[in-house]
């Protein structure tokens, strides 16, 4: 793998993902009340641990998307709740990647 910064490897220890991880949690609870952004955020790092593609994580998760002009939109405004829900389970025909 090749980092977006050129280096051909990152290892960081337990202890910076620990750091990392608690900190972005405590971020999403400031957004989301009663603990549902670690709760969120935890769901997330799950399915991504478990290889869920990308681009099924941002319709499942609502991403935010940046396009070229700078702004950013998010996939269940362009596209809807039903269509992002399916296109987050792999039974949509294309994505906004194609």
């Amino acid at each position: 793998m090749t980092l977006a910064n050129g280096y051909k490897s990152f290892v960081p220890s337990f202890t910076d993902l620990y750091r990392i991880v608690s900190e972005i949690g405590k971020k999403e609870n400031e957004r989301y009340p009663d603990g549902q952004g670690s709760g969120m955020l935890g769901r997330f790092l799950t399915d991504a641990a478990n290889g869920l593609p990308f681009e099924r994580l941002i319709y499942k998760y609502n991403i935010p998307l940046t396009f070229a002009d700078g702004t950013r939109h998010y996939p269940e405004d362009i596209l809807g709740k039903e269509e992002c829900k399916r296109r987050a389970n792999g039974t949509a025909q294309w994505n906004l990647f194609e």
